[in-house]
């Protein structure tokens, strides 16, 4: 079975994606961690279609955690 990071992977060289899945990962948490909330609505979006609802609640759980930012 296949985890939801190589498949982020997988799909990030499917697609012809220009940096590795887990360089897109922490550049979205450092988005998330530093950005205004209205910001973060469309970040979310982002994160769903990229990387499903599991994944991206981690994302956000993992990026609000990580600094001073709120939650939304």
């Amino acid at each position: 079975m296949q985890t939801s990071e190589s498949f982020a992977e997988d799909r990030w060289s499917a697609e012809g994606g220009h940096e590795p899945a887990h360089v897109a990962r922490a550049r979205l948490i450092e988005q998330v961690r530093t950005a205004e909330e209205a910001q973060r609505r469309d970040l979310w979006d982002e994160a769903v279609r990229e990387y499903g609802d599991d994944e991206a609640s981690r994302i956000w759980q993992e990026a609000l955690s990580s600094g001073d930012a709120s939650d939304t």
